[in-house]
């Protein structure tokens, strides 16, 4: 129990299943992955548990990406297996320069969502707060 006999709840990471941003579908196997997070080491530790043997490629947070870089992650991806994994927030960033290249390389999307360790036991709480 925290301060004033109220639980504490934890935050937890939440990962969809991939979706296609650019490109065709293609077997995942040693993707290149590229993150500009405050925390890349929770997200890439969270893809690490689905591919073992992704090369992992963390930006700082809020990265303008230059066209530069965006060309050697392609080339790179080409190395390995052609499959290149984001955020939703770096896919914007990265998007009008993909478009513009159209390289043999998919973009795929890994959706994020935050919750709560307990987010029943959470609501009640409000809930009895709101409605006395």
């Amino acid at each position: 129990m925290g301060d004033k006999g109220l639980p504490t709840f934890l935050s937890k990471t939440y990962y969809s299943d991939l979706h296609i941003a650019f490109g065709k579908e293609r077997v995942i196997e040693r993707p290149m992955v590229v993150s500009g997070l405050a925390d890349n080491i929770q997200f890439q530790q969270g893809i690490r548990q689905l591919y073992p043997n992704a090369v992992m490629n963390g930006f700082e947070d809020h990265r303008t990406y230059t066209i530069t870089e965006v060309k050697q992650m392609i080339y790179d991806a080409d190395r390995l297996d052609n499959n290149i994994i984001t955020t939703e927030k770096d896919w914007v960033k990265l998007k009008t320069f993909v478009l513009d290249l159209k390289p043999d390389v998919t973009f795929w999307i890994q959706p994020i969502t935050l919750g709560f360790s307990d987010p029943q036991a959470l609501k009640q709480i409000i809930d009895q707060k709101i409605n006395g």
